[in-house]
């Protein structure tokens, strides 16, 4: 059976929108300075100082799903070992591909011309966790075809290129959130991400909630972006906002037309809300106070009253 107090997500073509606009943005903004182009050095030996550019042609493209065992195994990981032959294992759970339809790369050594030219089809394999209240992106793979690469090439770039893109690709996905799932005065416990279809969902319980997170068989809404609550969230969440005004006093004094002086005080003893339903909203709502209510008459208020009074008697006298 399902268990979760709060739930949201955000759908693939979302995020893949968030990430082109990330590309088009930092390309017009910072060339050069920004996650999708970029330039580092390093001493090679025995070449010496080696600097090596690259460059996104286009905007990655998000997708969700772990690789095949053979893409797994030919990827790379952040030392330049294929992660078959390091033995790594396929990562599991929630993960996210990022392709890299094509990119320009070269190096240059001191006198020598550079050396490079544009690679296709890049694929960059990372996990998804969400440990400190956002997602925790950490890429474990990258696919490079670099069968047509002289030993030196692909020393080079394995040693320069790949660290570079490991970095860089994971500074991409920083446009990669889901919906807060936070409301004031209430405690969740920690939340688990998952993959759900094309929808990257999260969802956590409240504290007093100790059952495990179950989201197995949940049909998820269908909006671009969503947020969920559970009952006894909402009224939790509305306790905690009425709770500051619990014994709160209150007092006000005043004349009204200059014949009666008036006072009160009270305090509020309890407030207390619940919803009845969800959908639609509804808030039953209750509040107990004690009140004193005071007054007392003006003398232009006391002279009134005394010809009110000699009035009556000379009614009754008729």
């Amino acid at each position: 059976m399902a268990n979760f107090d709060a739930a949201g997500g955000i759908d693939l073509t979302s995020l893949n929108t968030l990430l082109s606009q990330y590309y088009t943005s930092a390309e017009q903004v910072a060339p050069g300075n920004n996650p999708f182009d970029g330039t580092t050095s390093k001493n090679v030996a025995p070449l010496g100082d080696v600097t090596l550019t690259w460059k996104l042609k286009s905007a990655p493209v998000l997708a969700f799903g772990a690789p095949s065992q053979a893409d797994w195994n030919a990827s790379l990981d952040a030392a330049g070992t294929t992660n078959g032959a390091a033995g790594n294992p396929v990562p599991t759970g929630a993960v996210a591909a990022v392709s890299i339809a094509n990119m320009t790369a070269s190096y240059t050594v001191a006198g020598v011309a550079p050396v490079g030219g544009e690679t296709h089809n890049l694929v960059a394999y990372a996990t998804l966790a969400f440990p400190a209240g956002e997602v925790d992106v950490t890429l474990v793979g990258l696919t490079i075809d670099e069968s047509d690469f002289a030993p030196w090439d692909k020393a080079i770039f394995n040693t320069m290129l790949v660290p570079a893109l490991f970095k860089a690709v994971t500074e991409m996905l920083g446009v990669i959130h889901v919906p807060a799932l936070s409301w004031q005065g209430v405690s969740l416990n920690p939340v688990q991400i998952a993959l759900s279809g094309n929808q990257l969902t999260a969802a956590a319980t409240l504290t007093t909630n100790s059952a495990p997170i179950d989201t197995s068989g949940v049909t998820w809404p269908t909006d671009a972006v969503f947020v969920l609550a559970s009952k006894p969230l909402i009224d939790a969440a509305l306790a905690a906002g009425v709770k500051p005004y619990v014994g709160k006093t209150f007092s006000d004094s005043g004349e009204f037309k200059d014949l009666a002086d008036w006072n009160y005080s009270g305090s509020l003893d309890s407030i207390s809300a619940t919803t009845g339903t969800l959908s639609p909203l509804t808030v039953n709502a209750s509040i107990t106070a004690s009140l004193n209510v005071g007054g007392s008459l003006t003398a232009a208020g006391m002279a009134l009253a005394v010809v009110g009074c000699a009035a009556g008697a000379a009614l009754l006298a008729i």
